[in-house]
């Protein structure tokens, strides 16, 4: 994400300042399907039912986008997936010229002809998920597709921007740290470097399965990994990298920095990533559910009244007062272990 980056993003008052009438970020799900099956991800096993967003859904919140500083679009699925997202984005921009907009993609869909509009519509950020730097261990992790290819379709990306002149969108990295790939993250700086990146964001792996419990390096700390993170630090400083790591212990953190409201592809109006589906996932030494929490819907209220109804403005008041809210127990985000 640009400017807006979510740890950069102030989406609560200061002291003495009134609580906003409408929020100035939002995140649209415009994709809960995928087509990968990447073995550290939950969304196969826990999330149902899977859809895509439809434009009436868009249009029930693009009312409240002359509000926002930034959109993100995208948390959970594939969003290329979506025949419609390039219309949103068009859209969204039409409505604000000045709007940040940022989308997350796998990149295996982003074809020379996606290319050409994500610069044409003004997209400012394109996050790319890349969990290795080896194809070999790409391919072990992203089950499905091909480092090769996502290089590529970054690389049309790129010159279509050069072709237009523009100036975005930019390129961020997103890396899910774990023990199958720990050896291999100060190769992906340079390689993120290579692509054109200007941040590198680095998540340790959420536990949803047994299966996934052995790669949580925050859990079982691996050997190597004071001086992987040594190198990495060295070759991001000597590639200028705005590089994020996550911490590799559980400590809680205050305050929370993934507070912004989200649209799920059937409209469901959720206060953040980790309380938009129900799943399961272990967190300081035992299983536990995480609760979707919905607060509305968009095809049954408007966005902006679901944003001040009186159940969502009491669960922000929990951050106002500089406390969590009762959901947030037990989260991985709030520990520090899941940075972005």
């Amino acid at each position: 994400m640009a400017k807006t980056e979510l740890s950069e993003r102030r989406l609560l008052p200061r002291a003495g300042e009134r609580a906003a009438p409408a929020p100035t970020h939002l995140t649209l799900e415009t994709s809960a399907a995928c087509n990968l099956r990447c073995t550290m991800c939950s969304l196969e096993e826990f999330y149902a039912p899977k859809g895509l967003m439809t434009l009436e859904t868009f249009e029930r919140c693009a009312p409240l986008i002359p509000a926002l500083q930034s959109i993100d679009f995208g948390t959970t699925g594939e969003n290329l997936l979506n025949p419609r997202l390039m219309t949103m984005m068009a859209r969204a921009r039409a409505i604000s010229p000045g709007l940040h907009m940022h989308l997350q993609t796998n990149a295996t869909l982003l074809d020379a002809a996606l290319a050409e509009t994500l610069v044409e519509c003004g997209l400012d950020v394109l996050i790319v998920s890349i969990d290795a730097a080896r194809p070999e261990t790409f391919a072990r992790i992203r089950l499905g597709a091909r480092l090769d290819d996502v290089i590529q379709a970054v690389e049309r990306v790129a010159a279509a921007r050069e072709r237009a002149r523009a100036r975005r969108p930019a390129l961020h990295v997103t890396y899910t740290l774990q023990a199958a790939n720990l050896g291999e993250l100060p190769d992906a700086v340079d390689l993120a470097a290579r692509l054109g990146a200007s941040r590198l964001n680095v998540n340790n792996v959420e536990v949803y399965s047994p299966e996934t419990l052995p790669e949580a390096l925050y859990l079982f700390p691996h050997p190597d990994l004071p001086g992987v993170e040594a190198e990495t630090r060295a070759r991001a400083r000597a590639n200028a990298i705005d590089l994020h790591l996550p911490l590799f212990h559980e400590e809680e953190i205050e305050p929370c920095r993934f507070l912004a409201p989200g649209v799920s592809w059937d409209g469901e109006v959720t206060p953040c990533a980790a309380l938009s589906y129900r799943r399961r996932y272990f967190h300081r030494g035992e299983w536990r559910t995480a609760p979707q929490r919905s607060f509305g819907n968009v095809h049954r209220e408007a966005l902006l009244d679901i944003w001040n109804s009186a159940p969502y403005v009491a669960f922000r008041a929990h951050f106002e007062a500089g406390r969590f809210a009762p959901e947030c127990h037990g989260c991985a985000r709030r520990d520090g272990v899941i940075c972005g």
